[in-house]
């Protein structure tokens, strides 16, 4: 019988299991991934994806934030957030040999570890902005974002992924000081049906347009590509680029909320795994990586090859699961979510600190 926490609500659950699952989709099915850059239906997938996925993850996590801080939430934030970011930014250099780069260690996070260190930023943040007028904090970080479209060469913040994501949490903080919980809307069958068509035809709009990949992924730039609003401030003119800036963010965030309405609001047979998205997370690159794209060699094959498309599709529906069972919770969870208070340090520093 399956173990469900009473108190936790199961449609956020629900939607961190949706959306890790996503994660999985458009990591494997990246146009990056050799033969599928040229596949129009992975582009206007994964650029689907990219658009609301994230900016969701950060609605949550803007709505479920904490407007005081003490010695209890601090613990919380290392815990969670900072040991991981630290020790997963060793592993991966390390075992990705050809991404050992000691320069940019901790200042560029390895692919996936930016979201750690954006959330970890937010959260130090959002004690102090609730004491701010939201809608004047939300309005200023848009404004800094859009910034970047003049040619001010020296101020790139819309490169920047804090200030890519932070108006989404700031959107989650709105919500909450706001009380609205979207647990507790009662989306009707018509409610879900006008947010699959709308779904259906952004991504009709996606495949006829074919965008550029890079363009739709907010990453950062590296030594070979530049991605996300930067790349759209160097392609266009400053007029331009605002209004691509501007017309993304905005089906962002109705993508997000039509994520929402789809969202089921019971218990149901993966509702646990929402508890346990961030081992899925930072795990199944090692499954991509040395699995998938190295030990299976998927993507050295041609993509016309039926059992190609089926292998990633079951590796995608397979990841949550096997990442967050109890067996590899256990195995890990000394660096994915330790207590520090079973550590000496933590015992001296955290354990007279209760409240």
């Amino acid at each position: 019988m399956m173990n469900i926490d009473k108190k936790r609500n199961p449609y956020f659950d629900n939607a961190r299991y949706v959306l890790i699952l996503l994660v999985m989709f458009a990591h494997l099915f990246s146009p990056d991934r050799g033969v599928l850059t040229n596949n129009t239906f992975c582009i206007a997938f994964t650029f689907l994806i990219n658009l609301f996925v994230m900016p969701a993850m950060f609605i949550i996590s803007g709505y479920f934030s904490k407007k005081n801080i003490n010695i209890r939430y601090i613990k919380s934030i290392i815990e969670t957030l900072l040991i991981p970011l630290i020790v997963f930014e060793l592993i991966f250099r390390i075992v990705v040999s050809d991404k050992l780069n000691p320069t940019d260690l901790f200042t560029e996070p390895f692919y996936i570890l930016w979201f750690l260190g954006v959330l970890l930023s937010c959260k130090f943040l959002a004690p102090s902005l609730y004491r701010l007028n939201l809608y004047f904090v939300l309005c200023v970080t848009l404004l800094i974002g859009f910034s970047t479209h003049f040619e001010y060469k020296y101020l790139q913040w819309g490169g920047i992924n804090l200030m890519k994501y932070l108006p989404y949490f700031i959107i989650g903080m709105i919500m909450q000081t706001n009380k609205i919980n979207l647990s507790q809307f009662n989306f009707t069958k018509h409610h879900k049906l006008l947010s699959l068509i709308f779904f259906t035809l952004v991504f009709l709009g996606l495949y006829i347009a074919k965008p550029e990949f890079h363009e739709v992924l907010p990453e950062g730039d590296d030594e070979e590509k530049i991605m996300g609003i930067r790349l759209i401030v160097l392609k266009y003119g400053a007029i331009k680029s605002l209004t691509v800036d501007i017309i993304y963010r905005v089906l962002s965030v109705f993508l997000s909320f039509g994520f929402f309405i789809l969202v089921p609001s019971k218990n149901t047979i993966y509702t646990y795994i929402g508890k346990y998205t961030i081992y899925a997370y930072l795990l199944h690159i090692f499954i991509v990586h040395f699995g998938i794209r190295k030990g299976l060699g998927i993507y050295d094959h041609q993509s016309s090859e039926w059992w190609y498309y089926v292998a990633l599709v079951f590796s995608a529906f397979l990841m949550p699961p096997l990442l967050s069972s109890r067996i590899v919770r256990g195995l890990t969870k000394w660096v994915i979510s330790p207590d520090l208070d079973k550590t000496f340090l933590g015992k001296i520093v955290f354990s007279q600190n209760k409240n």
